[in-house]
């Protein structure tokens, strides 16, 4: 899903943001969610194949966690650059 999340992007916003605005903020995002769809597939394999916990709970409790820990660490990166 996160793949798809990051083509749809892509295609529904390239005339009005990757066009009219700088690539900077665009490439934060994509860089973001591509970490987050790899890391998450592979948080989500182990905690639903090795450690045989529910998959709908392993989804979800990757997906928040690393929202926010993305969130957070890229947060301080952009206002320590500006």
């Amino acid at each position: 899903s996160g793949i798809i999340a990051i083509i749809m992007h892509i295609v529904f916003n390239y005339k009005n943001i990757y066009i009219h605005s700088g690539v900077g903020d665009n490439v934060i995002y994509l860089v973001k969610k591509i970490i987050k769809v790899i890391i998450a597939g592979i948080l989500i394999y182990v905690l639903y194949n090795i450690l045989e916990l529910n998959l709908l709970f392993s989804k979800v409790f990757v997906d928040i966690i690393l929202t926010l820990i993305i969130y957070l660490l890229f947060q301080k990166i952009t206002f320590k650059n500006n």
